[in-house]
């Protein structure tokens, strides 16, 4: 609908959706109250150094925490556990000084600093011995002296003493199963941290120039995507039919009783995918020829687009911006969560052993965090995204386009998504989160399940993760360009997701054609980034020995790699979304008349019909002869003729 105010995005704006910005300070409360508690009860050290049968985290002092003689010791001098039988998840664990040497047996196990009694600083009583040591633990492989009946020539492996002959390191390496995962996957990052932390900047550098490449190879790789669809079809079609010919003519050489059912299965095979396919290229190859113009607009926009970031140059320092407040907000979250899963009070067993039980607070608390974190990760992308929608969205509207180099278009949006319209975004962002969350859990009650449920079951999980799935790529899809039409016009969340639903519908066929070849364009420069740094990954972290399962630092290179090339490629791709949007209403708003004229530039003015063009010629040119009273309109008539 046209409206002669409209000279581009709103400037003069109201805060919107106020609500949800209370609501999401009153969750970080919440969330630093969470941190505060995780940080008095946690203990990370019991994951990557262990803690022994009393409590006693190694490598560190530590405070009673059991009513045991041999708890709160001071263990500095003790940073390995060793493990009496790996398999009885009731023998002992004693924090020692190194692992052993040799093997041996309970009457050497003394001098080599493996037993309780005479082991300073244990110093249990007999009656404790005998309760926790003896016989009394079947499989315990604990002598009446307080030593292990056998032990082995022992590495460290994550601070756990493992035995250096394979055929008894099965049953430790057990033991550190029953630890956990978790604990593994932990101490792998502690060993890799730094070589990923290089890997991030690697993915940085080539996201950073895969963007600025693909301002110039878009034109040639969309166009080269759309002419091998074609070539795709047509060899197909002529190898399916050429394949078909010639089975039939060798089957047809050969006698009656020669022929084997399987050559006359393939000739029906081939005949049959060669008729379907005759169908379904045709219909693929009409398609692509009735696409023709719209695939010229792919290529006008991520031409636009590009534009547009070359007149914004400092679009491409947001991701870094963006990324490293995403790092810290990762390391928040990491950092909290090992200390919430570390939380938790000692328990003993019958024979006075300690280990560290969760309750169901500390369990609603790492379930609260993990949403925090996903609602808080969600904000900060559409923050970003609504900044890069206003700041395009000025220069597209911005009839001289010199005019953006002194009007800090990206700055100005900034503060305006800041100031009037936080609690949209946080509210778009609540919406993913709460996707996102279900299907974390529905996740969760499938690996539940795993063992138990029947095919059925299954199926049926299955089946719903892919629904949300699919429901979460098109609510992100809705949301961007809601962020879009907020930039804009200033619009609250609701009203602006329904006013881009409609628009986007009254343009469906322009939305698929640019979202499929588009996509697939930023898919391959992601791919890139992802492919190079998981290659790199895996060369250097096989070489390393003390790492328990090296395909997690890779797979979490492959992550960070993949999140850091999405940042960046979100750069261009919310500049096509955006330049998109503002001309579908461009062209619905103005029709390039004198008293409606176009705010769209020669490259995609091409792209109206021929009417519509040269109305907006003989509105340039009248501009030009008259007295002007819009100056901008006046600008963009000189920068046409240069």
């Amino acid at each position: 609908k046209f409206d002669p105010d409209f000279k581009g995005p709103l400037e003069k704006r109201s805060c919107r959706d106020v609500l949800w910005t209370l609501l999401f300070i009153g969750f970080w409360i919440g969330m630093i109250v969470v941190a505060s508690i995780a940080l008095r009860d946690g203990d990370p050290n019991r994951i990557i150094f262990g803690f022994d049968s009393f409590g006693n985290t190694c490598g560190h002092s530590n405070s009673k925490h059991v009513d045991n003689a041999n708890s709160g010791l001071d263990m500095s001098a003790r940073s390995y556990l060793y493990y009496f039988q790996p398999t009885q998840p009731d023998a002992v664990r004693l924090c020692v000084p190194a692992c052993p040497s040799s093997s041996g047996t309970d009457t050497s196990a003394e001098a080599a600093g493996l037993c309780l009694r005479g082991n300073n600083p244990y110093a249990q009583s007999t009656s404790e011995e005998s309760k926790g040591t003896t016989a009394n633990i079947q499989g315990s492989n604990a002598a009446t002296n307080g030593c292990p009946l056998v032990y082995y020539n022992s590495k460290s492996i994550i601070h756990r003493c493992v035995p250096r002959d394979l055929t008894e390191a099965s049953s430790y390496i057990s033991a550190l199963n029953q630890d956990g995962v978790f604990m593994s996957v932990v101490s792998d990052i502690s060993n890799t941290y730094m070589e990923i932390l290089y890997l991030c900047i690697v993915a940085f550098v080539v996201a950073l120039l895969v963007v600025f490449l693909l301002r110039y190879l878009a034109y040639i790789l969309i166009w080269t995507v759309y002419w091998a669809s074609f070539v795709f079809v047509i060899a197909l079609f002529a190898y399916l039919w050429y394949t078909y010919k010639s089975l039939k003519d060798d089957l047809n050489k050969q006698s009656e009783s020669e022929q084997l059912d399987s050559e006359k299965d393939n000739v029906k095979f081939y005949l049959s995918m060669a008729i379907l396919w005759t169908i379904v290229g045709g219909v693929i190859f009409l398609v692509l020829l009735f696409l023709r113009k719209r695939i010229a607009l792919t290529v006008a926009i991520f031409k636009e687009a590009g534009k547009a970031i070359g007149y914004m140059p400092f679009v491409l320092l947001m991701p870094v911006l963006f990324f490293l407040v995403f790092l810290m907000l990762v390391a928040y979250f990491c950092a909290v969560f090992i200390y919430l899963y570390t939380a938790g009070d000692p328990v003993t067993n019958e024979y006075g052993h300690a280990k560290y039980s969760q309750n169901k607070e500390l369990y609603y608390m790492q379930i609260y965090h993990i949403f925090g974190f996903l609602w808080t990760a969600q904000t900060i992308t559409a923050i970003q995204q609504c900044t890069i929608a206003g700041g395009v969205a000025m220069y597209y509207f911005t009839r001289n386009k010199k005019d953006l180099l002194v009007s800090a278009p990206l700055l100005t949006s900034f503060k305006r998504v800041i100031r009037y319209h936080f609690g949209s975004v946080v509210f778009g962002a609540f919406i993913i989160a709460l996707i996102q969350m279900a299907r974390l859990v529905l996740a969760y009650i499938q690996k539940k399940l795993a063992a138990r449920a029947g095919p059925l079951v299954k199926y049926l999980l299955c089946v719903l993760q892919c629904c949300l799935w699919c429901f979460q790529k098109c609510i992100k899809f809705l949301n961007r360009n809601a962020y879009i039409m907020i930039a804009i016009h200033g619009y609250s969340f609701c009203k602006a997701a329904r006013k881009a639903f409609f628009l986007l519908l009254r343009n469906a066929v322009r939305v698929a054609v640019i979202n499929s070849v588009g996509d697939f364009v930023l898919f391959l420069g992601k791919l890139i980034v992802v492919c190079l740094c998981t290659i790199i990954a895996m060369a250097w972290f096989s070489q390393k020995d003390n790492l328990y399962f090296w395909g997690v630092p890779v797979f979490l290179v492959a992550v960070f790699a993949y999140v850091i090339a999405s940042v960046f490629m979100s750069v261009y791709e919310m500049a096509v979304d955006t330049i998109f949007v503002c001309f579908c209403c461009d062209s619905e708003m103005n029709d390039g008349s004198a008293a409606k004229p176009y705010f769209m530039t020669p490259t995609l003015l091409k792209l109206l019909s021929k009417s519509d063009q040269k109305k907006q010629k003989k509105t340039l040119a009248a501009a030009k002869v008259a007295p002007i009273d819009d100056p901008p309109v006046k600008k963009e008539l000189e920068e046409v003729e240069v």
